[in-house]
């Protein structure tokens, strides 16, 4: 017979980096089983809204700022004739030839290199 295979859903996992470190602890200290009459003291309602707070805070996603608040995109225009010869000649998509031509600051010629080089 086969072994019986422990529930995943028992076992917590451990978070990988320090932000889920600490939605994890935030959540954590969250008391879930609390009676009624626990619940109805005012320091543990703080206390549980403290908790409840710090942890959805840590989840927001965004909150209004960009993901690459330190990077610029420069914008590059690309030309159209220059997609037309890597659609044609690399067989690309034009998606993909624009993003490799700006990439490349729009040089066709740098464009192609980089295309047929392998990399390391």
């Amino acid at each position: 017979m086969a072994d019986p295979t422990p529930d995943t859903e028992d076992v917590p996992q451990k978070p990988t980096n320090a932000e889920d470190a600490k939605t994890f602890k935030a959540l954590s200290n969250l008391d879930t089983h609390s009676s009624l009459d626990d619940s109805s003291t005012p320091t543990a309602n703080s206390a549980n809204a403290e908790a409840l707070a710090a942890g959805l805070s840590s989840l927001s996603v965004g909150a209004g700022k960009p993901a690459d608040s330190g990077a610029k995109k420069v914008v590059v225009k690309v030309a159209a004739e220059d997609v037309a010869v890597l659609v044609e000649e690399m067989e690309v998509s034009k998606v993909k030839a624009t993003e490799l031509l700006r990439a490349n600051g729009a040089d066709l010629k740098q464009t192609l290199k980089a295309m047929i080089t392998p990399s390391a």
